[in-house]
């Protein structure tokens, strides 16, 4: 993965503390299982453009497992 990890996460979905290896900012992260209904929400998610609405900044998937990482 690009980031590493600060925090762990307390049980799943959990938000902890990332920070991109490259560019040392921050970000809040969260862990979740892969399924469609998150593949949708996710898609629906980087539609959105509003000064309220946390910024999701990427998505890695791997084996099952979506990190989805937002804007702090």
């Amino acid at each position: 993965l690009p980031f590493s990890v600060f925090y762990r996460a307390a049980a799943a979905g959990a938000p902890f503390h990332v920070t991109e290896r490259a560019t040392g900012k921050r970000y809040l992260a969260q862990l979740r299982s892969l399924d469609e209904n998150l593949a949708r929400n996710i898609e629906m998610h980087n539609r959105l453009d509003h000064p309220n609405i946390i910024q999701l900044h990427q998505t890695v998937m791997d084996q099952g497992i979506a990190v989805l990482v937002y804007e702090k």
